[in-house]
């Protein structure tokens, strides 16, 4: 009773302490508290990080737990909240893993004073990794990480490491064995976790398996350390293997010594990325093969097979093999194709139908199976000139202003926003973009009725282009509920608002399949702002 009546009266200081007026500089700021997410008592001595654009500023709090930011300039900044030993907690969802802070949309000259960020103690996973024979795995030999299922940029899900979990002074997102083979992550939120221990140029999960299907989440409470049992790694032989590389006709191919070698798993999984070893065959003085030694369980496993040049026009060639696992060296005869090269333009207009430039438009092409392609194809050089191997591919152009979006992009005349891109010869590709799209506002609301900061909040387009990733919009309502999304290409849309999402899950259309008729209706047909209060579907 006693515990109840100290943690009620805790509660009432925090409600006082957050209604008192705080004196703050003229000009734009945001102002608030930080609390402890189980008693909600104020916690001192936290730093609070308001980042936004590049430009971040950063506050103390006092013993009431307050702190008061002054930001340059108006915008969306993300709060987010530092104390050792303690992490970031959503009080929507206190016992599952996300990336800390929250989102404050600025006006200029706007005073936020109302933002309550919480804290929770950090859990922590311990153990030992050893190898079959009983020797530790030091620093040297493996590492270990945690990992969640999570869904990409793409809707995609999959087993990924957390960005924001840090070890090494805040460095490296893996922790390093010690000289006995023991690790330590620390700095974890409540929730579950996928140890995952990379030793011998392998990767394993906890209790010790390389099937990812077979892995054991480990759950963690507020303040807990889980100190798990040895996991013990399977013995795998190195395996040299030899492989020849041919063309189409069977003639003999010698790659540039500079060229990169990959082996792709059809889950995506990478056996060897690197640069070619060369050696001379005897009596064929003109041929050489590349020699690699790969660590599998014995058995057969199929790869999709790359070669990438280096230079400055890098030409890709790709083939597919099976691996006969034994115990004994192997010769591999790959029949390679060359790659798809993908030419073409982007032009851009205004609201008018007059051509404008907009620097920085990269195209780019992404496939969620296993693919090789041009070195930079992904990154700064874009797609217009690289070469790829045969699938299927869809459309993304970054470097994109927030108002602009994607009026049409065909290849060889044929549109691929819809069903995206079959690569099996030569494209060319040609992209329309309008410099001024449709924009939607509103507020999230719970199911009282109540403005909900922190809510999911993503566009989706109507059938049939719920495959075309450009149409989507997301974003992250603020404190006072409210959500704002641009660069909308006309067109009929669902809106859906979630407390939690776990990555870009929207864009998986399993996820989706419980959520479609849920969602609140809007029609994007001209450029004049469209306004949709929704209620959040999950509380």
């Amino acid at each position: 009773m006693r515990q109840l009546i100290n943690s009620l009266a805790i509660g009432v200081i925090a409600l006082l302490l957050l209604s008192q007026p705080y004196s703050s500089q003229s000009g734009t700021s945001i102002e608030g508290f930080v609390l402890e997410g189980v008693t909600e008592r104020p916690l001192q001595g936290v730093t609070v990080v308001a980042a936004a654009n590049g430009n971040t500023r950063s506050a103390t709090t006092d013993a009431q737990g307050h702190f008061l930011i002054d930001v340059p300039e108006s915008g969306r900044y993300l709060l987010t909240p530092g104390s050792e030993g303690m992490v970031y907690s959503r009080p929507a969802s206190p016992n599952q893993p996300h990336e800390p802070g929250v989102w404050v949309q600025v006006s200029s000259s706007e005073h936020i004073s109302d933002v309550s960020l919480r804290m929770v103690r950090a859990g922590v996973i311990s153990g030992r990794v050893l190898d079959s024979n009983g020797k530790t795995f030091s620093a040297v030999r493996g590492s270990v990480s945690v990992m969640r299922y999570s869904y990409d940029a793409y809707g995609k899900r999959q087993l990924r490491s957390d960005a924001w979990v840090h070890f090494d002074r805040d460095t490296n997102t893996v922790a390093r064995m010690d000289d006995q083979g023991d690790y330590r992550l620390y700095g974890l939120q409540p929730g579950d976790y996928y140890v995952n221990v990379s030793g011998g140029g392998n990767h394993y999960f906890y209790p010790g398996t390389p099937d990812e299907a077979l892995a054991t989440p480990v759950h963690v409470r507020s303040g807990e350390e889980v100190h798990l049992a040895t996991i013990i790694l399977p013995a795998q032989a190195n395996t040299p293997v030899r492989f020849h590389f041919s063309d189409a006709a069977g003639n003999p191919l010698t790659p540039a010594a500079s060229s990169a070698l990959s082996l792709t798993s059809p889950d995506g999984g990478t056996l060897i990325s690197g640069t070619l070893a060369l050696f001379p065959i005897p009596d064929t003085p003109t041929v050489s093969s590349a020699v690699r030694s790969v660590s599998l369980p014995p058995g057969p496993h199929d790869y999709l097979v790359g070669l990438v040049g280096m230079g400055a026009t890098p030409e890709v060639q790709y083939g597919r093999i099976r691996l006969n696992i034994g115990n004994s060296e192997m010769d591999e005869f790959v029949t390679m194709s060359n790659g798809i090269r993908i030419s073409g333009s982007i032009s851009a207009q205004d609201v008018n139908g007059n051509s404008v430039g907009i620097d920085g438009l990269v195209c780019k092409l992404h496939s969620d199976l296993p693919h090789v392609e041009s070195v930079g194809a992904s990154t700064t050089k874009g797609c217009f000139g690289a070469q790829y191997s045969s699938g299927l591919y869809q459309l993304e152009v970054t470097g994109m202003p927030p108002d602009a979006y994607i009026e049409s992009a065909t290849a060889d005349g044929k549109d691929i926003l819809a069903h995206g891109l079959q690569l099996s010869s030569d494209t060319e590709i040609k992209v329309r973009i309008r410099a001024l799209g449709g924009k939607l506002d509103g507020i999230v609301r719970d199911t009282d009725g109540k403005p909900l900061p922190e809510a999911a909040v993503a566009l989706v387009p109507d059938a049939p282009l719920r495959d075309a990733g450009t149409f989507y919009r997301f974003v992250i309502s603020d404190v006072h509920g409210k959500y704002q999304l641009r660069g909308i290409a006309p067109g009929s849309y669902h809106v859906f608002a979630w407390t939690e999402l776990n990555g870009a899950a929207y864009r998986n259309a399993e996820f989706m399949k419980a959520y479609y008729e849920m969602g609140t209706p809007v029609t994007m047909d001209n450029l004049e702002p469209h306004s949709r209060n929704i209620v959040v579907l999950n509380q």
